[in-house]
């Protein structure tokens, strides 16, 4: 009996480890951490595959903010970015992506790191956008910064558990 106990919870806490996590505000603090049951659903709250939380904007259709977890430069912000389009929306690898607020204080999750980006640009974002020196390098400094989903995506590294 204490073998089948033991792979019984093996197996809750395998499929609970491929549960989403979602960022809320119900904490004593102003955060709040919970799993969330609607694992791949569209357009709710999405963990990238680098640990960062994809949280949509509800004012602002096709606008997204990106939560930094741990260590993050811009292109852990890219690689979320890129994989919540293509993962988390179901869009597509040549969905662009736009930079359309520089990475500073979350709106959504107090005392946290984010940038903001948006697949449904506005005319104005797109000329900023096209007005940038060519680069190819990942920023989440300049407004109007512009890739791929698929080209964001290349920004992702495998993550090492064991040598992080």
């Amino acid at each position: 009996m204490g073998v089948r106990r033991t792979i019984a919870a093996g197996l809750a806490l395998a499929m609970l480890a491929g549960c989403n996590v979602a960022v809320g505000t119900t904490g004593s603090n102003g955060t709040g951490v919970a799993v969330s049951t609607n694992v791949g659903a569209r357009g709710g709250t999405y963990v990238t595959r680098n640990g960062f939380t994809a949280i949509p904007d509800p004012q602002v259709p096709g606008q997204f903010e990106i939560l930094a977890a741990g260590r993050s430069g811009a292109a852990d912000y890219w690689c979320a970015a890129g994989d919540y389009i293509a993962m988390g929306l179901g869009r597509g690898g040549n969905t662009r992506i736009y930079l359309s607020r520089p990475e500073g204080a979350s709106r959504f999750v107090a005392g946290r790191k984010a940038a903001t980006f948006t697949y449904a640009p506005s005319a104005e974002l797109v000329a900023t956008g096209e007005a940038l020196p060519e680069s190819y390098n990942f920023s989440v400094k300049r407004v109007g910064e512009n890739r791929h989903a698929a080209a964001s995506q290349t920004a992702c590294r495998p993550i090492n558990p064991f040598f992080d």
